[in-house]
């Protein structure tokens, strides 16, 4: 069993107090991917079982998934927040919308945003829809910008501007009357519209309410410098600026409603509302289109909005989404699965750089779907990305990190916000303030971006933990760095040994584990190897004291190692623990594969029944709160009460 007398299980366990800075819980996290586990472990594509049969069973009602065109990712499984399924020792929280998205807008320098209700709003970084959450909680309804400043407006008057990398700001509103819709002219110059005919203009700092003298409400706004100021309303109604005044014209049949205008590069506009009412301009003046809609009666139509003048969509109840190509209104298939005859409020894209478009449409409950093709795949809006890290603050916040740089901030009650990395990267390992990953990957993460550290290897770098000011890294290709304010150095290396783990307990011994069983510890005389008595890789460390650490890996073996060696205290063929993380000998869990969970404490190391069957990897927690874990496919968990 060991190099050293075994002790009683309970007695090495009670020895096990690491207090808020232990090893691979609050400031470890889970290890590389597993050679010669299951393909899922690599963070590609969990196995079919992970994510939609269980979990999305144990939600109850309705569910999202990631659309099929986005290779690598998974079904969401749920809507529920949180997961409310077969008792066991978490509880899910879903990080993808459940409420209402009530706008999509994008271009090219600010990318595509949605807002909706209870404040959400939510970026695409290339993959999935990220969370950016402004300091409101009111509904948003509508979302616009110019470049790269982003408005939203809602409920109460509420307005929000984000400019670039910046902070999101509370701008005062023109009232305390809900705002339908908003236009950017630049990022000082704005116009809402909203109930009663309300048209105002933000300009130099304040807001001027500019009369119309209708009654009926606006509902939806064109604003740009180059293409002047359109609102549209009730009974068919368009307020144009023309010089300093505003024209109403009534262009649509005074029994619809139109909701929504967009104007293209070319100057055409296009404007949809209730029955099905579709208007565009055919030189200086509005006609009506036919959009074929089997539907009796056609079906409302609630968001208008294009690529060009030859690729512009309109989205309605019932699953309705109408494509115009330039001469002819056609419907389009929705592939979903689930979403097929999802009510939708928002329709939003643009083309990026590459002429590759993202186009999504969405509406109450988090419906969402994003064009594949010809068609319209589901698509979750929120994080549905792998999650390979996390910490747990002093005040009880979050801080995760995963997939193609994804850093993820969150307050106790896991209201999150994505932080930039500004690398695509993928981030393994997150402690303190310091995150680390694929290709040497090292960061300092603050409340508002991440800033990159240089690392003296482009190894993969599999864990970090944060010592004082600075860290310990190690990477598969046995680097050992040291992390200060000035970068990083190399103090050791570890010829030939795939390192998957590090933890300095208490300021004292630093140990460091990986493949084959390894596991490394340095007392004051350079790293040496001690005996485990196992060929399993390790995974991640649980700092005790200065010179003690609870280990776990594959073929699930839990170790507990001091500079002598090591006691194997657990093994499991049938399963693969990736992350450690607790607070005390009796309050400490290892996760792994297939939702494993197994406790380690003064009653022995005893597998539970975790609630779930995503693969966890990585779990982190501080007293006296509970232990919080994170795993693929956006999987964020924390324990029950």
């Amino acid at each position: 069993m060991g190099g050293r007398g075994a002790l009683p299980l309970a007695a090495a366990l009670a020895l096990l107090w690491c207090g808020p800075a232990a090893c691979g819980g609050d400031d470890g996290a889970g290890g590389a991917d597993a050679p010669g586990a299951p393909d899922a472990v690599a963070g590609d594509a969990p196995d079919a079982a992970d994510p939609g049969a269980a979990d999305a069973a144990d939600a109850g009602g309705d569910f999202t998934v990631e659309a099929a065109s986005d290779a690598g990712d998974v079904p969401d499984g749920d809507e529920g927040t949180p997961e409310t399924g077969p008792e066991g020792a978490f509880v899910r929280v879903s990080l993808t919308a459940t409420v209402g998205i009530n706008g999509v807008w994008g271009t090219a320098d600010a990318g595509v945003w949605a807002v909706g209700d209870d404040g959400l709003a939510l970026r695409w970084d290339g993959v999935q829809l990220v969370p950016v959450p402004p300091p409101v909680t009111a509904d948003l309804l509508a979302v616009s910008g110019d470049g790269d400043t982003v408005v939203a407006v809602g409920r109460g008057g509420t307005v929000v501007r984000k400019r670039g990398t910046g902070a999101w700001e509370v701008l005062p509103g023109p009232g305390t009357a809900d705002l339908h819709g908003v236009g950017v002219v630049s990022p000082d110059e704005l116009w809402a519209v909203g109930p009663e005919g309300l048209l105002a203009h933000w300009k130099g700092g304040a807001w001027t309410v500019v009369p119309t003298g209708i009654s009926g409400d606006l509902n939806g706004i064109h604003a740009s410098a180059a293409g002047g100021v359109f609102a549209v309303g009730d009974r068919g109604t368009l307020v144009e600026q023309k010089g300093s005044a505003f024209v109403v014209t009534p262009i649509g049949p005074s029994d619809r409603t139109l909701r929504s205008i967009w104007r293209s590069a070319d100057g055409r506009m296009f404007a949809v509302g209730s029955r099905g009412t579709v208007l565009a301009t055919e030189g200086m003046a509005w006609k009506l289109q036919v959009t074929n809609d089997a539907a009796d009666p056609p079906r409302d139509l609630f968001a208008v909005g294009g690529l060009s003048a030859s690729e512009v969509f309109a989205v309605g109840s019932g699953g309705a989404i109408f494509r115009y190509d330039g001469k002819k209104w056609s419907l389009m298939p929705v592939s979903g699965p689930y979403n097929v005859l999802a009510d939708l409020r928002a329709v939003g894209g643009h083309a990026g750089a590459d002429g590759a478009a993202v186009v999504l449409a969405a509406g109450p409950a988090g419906r969402g779907l994003r064009l594949s093709g010809k068609s319209w795949a589901d698509q979750a809006f929120g994080v549905t990305g792998d999650l390979y890290g996390i910490r747990v603050a002093a005040d009880g916040g979050l801080v995760a990190v995963g997939g193609r740089g994804l850093v993820l901030r969150c307050t106790p009650e896991a209201r999150c916000g994505a932080v930039p990395s500004g690398t695509t990267a993928d981030l393994l390992a997150v402690s303190g303030d310091f995150a680390a990953g694929d290709a040497g990957t090292l960061l300092r993460i603050g409340a508002e971006e991440a800033v990159a550290i240089p690392a003296p290897t482009a190894a993969r770098l599999t864990d970090v933990w944060a010592a004082g000011p600075g860290a310990w890294a190690v990477s598969e290709a046995g680097d050992v760095l040291s992390v200060d304010g000035a970068g990083a150095k190399a103090v050791s290396g570890i010829a030939g040994e795939r390192l998957q783990a590090v933890c300095a307990p208490a300021g004292g011994a630093v140990f460091a584990a990986g493949e084959g069983g390894a596991v490394f510890v340095n007392d004051g005389g350079g790293f040496r190897r001690i005996a485990t008595w196992t060929q399993s890789a390790v995974r991640d460390l649980w700092g005790a004291s200065s010179d003690r650490v609870v280990a776990v890996g594959d073929n699930g073996v839990v170790l507990d190692c001091d500079p002598d060696g090591c006691k194997l205290l657990s093994e499991d063929p049938s399963t693969f623990l990736y992350g450690l993380g607790g607070w005390a000998p009796d309050h400490l869990l290892a996760v792994g594969w297939g939702g494993t969970v197994v406790r380690v404490g003064d009653a022995g190391v005893e597998r539970v029944v975790s609630g779930t069957s995503r693969v966890l990897r990585a779990a982190a927690g501080r007293a006296p709160g509970p232990i919080w874990a994170v795993g693929l496919a956006g999987t964020l968990l924390v324990e029950r009460k």
